[in-house]
Formats: structure tokens, sequence, C-alpha cells
């Protein structure tokens, strides 16, 4: 999995390509300064996530939450949009259809 990072001073945007699995996955929650207040994570390039990839957004999100910060979904589609429908996880963060539309949710 690539990951794309795009920080400003009040928001981090992770835009991730590729498939998000048991391998990729702590990759993704590396990435993290641990500092961020605000995390949007564009999925519009992943193919394929795992429940491993799954365990890892429940994690950072809890991560951000804790620090009143906020994780916004965007870019879902095809297999990924199925997995999160199917595992309620689409119920537990706030989605945008768009990389525009989640910077909206943040406004």
């Amino acid at each position: 999995m690539d990951i794309a990072i795009e920080r400003t001073s009040t928001t981090t945007i992770f835009s991730l390509k590729g498939r998000m699995d048991a391998v990729s996955a702590p990759c993704f929650e590396a990435s993290l300064k641990g500092d961020e207040q605000n995390l949007i994570v564009n999925m519009q390039e992943l193919e394929y996530i795992s429940s491993a990839g799954l365990r890892s957004i429940l994690m950072v999100g809890r991560q951000l939450r804790n620090n009143s910060g906020s994780l916004i979904l965007c870019g879902l589609g095809g297999i990924v949009l199925e997995v999160f429908e199917l595992s309620g996880f689409l119920k537990l963060f706030p989605v945008a259809d768009s990389l525009a539309g989640a910077r909206k949710l943040l406004s």
C-alpha cells in the first residue's frame, strides 16, 4: 500500500493506494505523528481492505477521539465500501464522497 501524506496546521490527509492488509496496516498506524487533530483518510484508490486494515482504522479513530480529534473517511467505493457497510464501520465515522466533501465536514 502506498500512503501519500499532506499535512496542514489543522488537518492531515492520508491518501491510500493499493491494498490495506495485515502487512500494510501497521504502516498506516506508524505514519501518524501522534499530534494529529483531524485526519482525513482518502480511500479513492484503495482496492482492498482486510480485517487488519479495519482494526487499524478503528485504533487510529479511537486515538484521535481520545485527543479531541476526528477521523473522516472519503472516497470509499467497490469492495472497500462493501466491507465498510458489512462491518458497520460506516456508522462509526463520518464519511464523505470526496476529499472536498471531507474538508467541508471539518469546517
